[in-house]
């Protein structure tokens, strides 16, 4: 049975290097200039943090990447049948060939591969008969999926079939986030997302107005490693119920 997927675990361990430069204050002998060089300490840190924020969104974005590559990859082995994957999925794959074709200059090219689209996709859409890889494409899954914020993460969640996803995850990582801060939380989801997606930009895009502090980027860790195994369970349940062969 499984219990978390390979992408939560390297999003996990990825996660180490962004302490890595939040820890550097910790030793001034090894990564800061002496205290005497006050100004050049304080732009070290703040380049640190900054530095840190856009390495923990990256890997994050990653991870949600990585998991639904994996959520797809687990469907095409266990080849279940079609009616146990949502419509949303099957129309997803179904509208990327479409567009595909629809692209194509050459008149009969197009004729030809509109032909076989009906023949072959067909079957896609047959409730009882296993679903066919390759006409599945994680590529096309993945895409869907373009930022952190609340609204792009709810979309493709959808698509592989999670009902009300930002509810459902909302409670489960305030809890989390009392767990590890022993605290409440009354965290916002798509708030905090927001928040979190529009630091990184700002300073991607060279903002050094942007100067998150060490506290502010661990913050953000310990809310992204929450979000992402409360993710991971769903993900997993998904998983669970699509391959089944039922």
């Amino acid at each position: 049975m499984v219990v978390g997927t390979e992408s939560l675990r390297s999003f996990v361990e990825s996660v180490e290097e962004v302490e890595l430069l939040l820890r550097a204050d910790e030793a001034p002998e090894t990564f800061l200039p002496s205290p005497g060089e006050r100004r050049k300490s304080r732009e070290l840190k703040n380049a640190l943090c900054r530095a840190g924020m856009v390495m923990l969104v990256a890997h994050f974005e990653g991870y949600v990447k990585s998991a639904l590559a994996e959520f797809l990859d687990e469907i095409t082995k266990a080849k279940p049948p079609s009616r146990r994957l949502p419509d949303s999925l099957l129309e997803l794959f179904t509208r990327d060939r479409i567009q595909e074709i629809f692209h194509l200059e050459d008149a009969g090219e197009r004729i030809n591969k509109t032909r076989k689209l009906f023949n072959v996709f067909s079957d896609l859409w047959d409730d009882d008969r296993s679903v066919n890889p390759r006409l599945m494409s994680s590529r096309a899954l993945v895409r869907q999926f373009t930022n952190a914020k609340a609204e792009s993460l709810e979309s493709v969640l959808v698509l592989i079939g999670v009902d009300d996803p930002i509810v459902r995850i909302e409670g489960v990582v305030r809890r989390r986030l009392e767990d590890n801060l022993h605290e409440a939380s009354g965290v916002k989801l798509s708030a905090k997302l927001q928040e979190i997606v529009e630091k990184r930009n700002k300073i991607a895009h060279g903002d050094l107005t942007e100067k998150p502090t060490i506290p502010e980027v661990r913050g953000y860790l310990t809310f992204l490693l929450c979000l992402a195994r409360s993710l991971d369970e769903l993900i997993i349940e998904r998983i669970g119920y699509c391959c089944s062969l039922r």
